[in-house]
């Protein structure tokens, strides 16, 4: 244990005096040669030249997700992975991000944990595969209860988010016309399609939705997953 810990920090040490004489060493030497379990790596990358600091960070981390690619024990944790790999590790990389949601959606359209990679490619003009209205439809009928509110909302979010023109938005959200709600929350989703159908002047809807709106009063909230365990404990 004391041998591999002299011979890190020799290795540290080395690591400004070869910089000096080959950037691309360094780079390698930083991801391949650094025991990341044993040291505090961020105060080392912290000491790096700044430009070589990003890249260093950015191949260490792409290791760790591969790492944990390799040890997922179920498509949904790998599809986890996954958009937190493109979340984090592509940020303002938007054509290699879609990359990986596309995969998603393709490969896992089943899997409730695709939700993320589902709504960011939903009427994405800048990615190669997009989703469509049906196709996430489809999606959400596939979910629980609490995932097919979450879907719905996510969903909204993201459509403001590209903003998308009130006509769009309210032909995504119209079958939850003939949608039984499950859980107070709904309430906000018919509230905001109550507001859509006012602006594109769809009189006839406003009392439907407003009784739907109403309705939802009367229906639990959705329950904490946290809370829930607890509770279950409990019995």
């Amino acid at each position: 244990m004391e041998k591999r810990q002299k011979k890190i920090l020799i290795l540290i040490s080395c690591f400004f005096f070869v910089y000096f004489y080959s950037e691309a060493f360094l780079r390698r030497a930083a991801v391949s040669l650094i025991d990341k379990d044993k040291m505090k790596i961020e105060t080392v990358i912290n000491k790096l030249p700044a430009n070589i600091r990003d890249g260093v960070k950015k191949e260490i981390d792409y290791a760790s997700f591969q790492d944990s690619l390799m040890n997922a024990k179920t498509d949904g944790e790998r599809v986890q992975i996954l958009t937190t790999m493109a979340i984090s590790l592509y940020q303002g990389n938007e054509q290699k991000k879609n990359e990986i949601f596309s995969e998603i959606v393709n490969e896992h359209p089943d899997l409730p944990e695709s939700v993320q990679a589902f709504s960011s490619l939903l009427l994405n003009e800048t990615s190669p595969r997009t989703v469509t209205l049906a196709e996430y439809r489809k999606f959400i009928a596939k979910l629980s209860p609490q995932g097919r509110y979450n879907a719905w909302s996510i969903g909204v979010s993201a459509l403001k988010a590209r903003k998308k023109s009130a006509d769009i938005q309210f032909e995504y959200m119209q079958p939850l016309l003939d949608f039984k709600a499950d859980f107070k929350d709904y309430s906000s989703l018919y509230e905001y399609l109550y507001d859509l159908a006012l602006n594109l002047e769809k009189a006839d809807l406003l009392p439907v939705l407003d009784k739907k709106r109403k309705e939802c009063s009367d229906l639990p909230p959705i329950e904490d997953p946290l809370k829930a365990k607890d509770k279950g404990v409990k019995k």
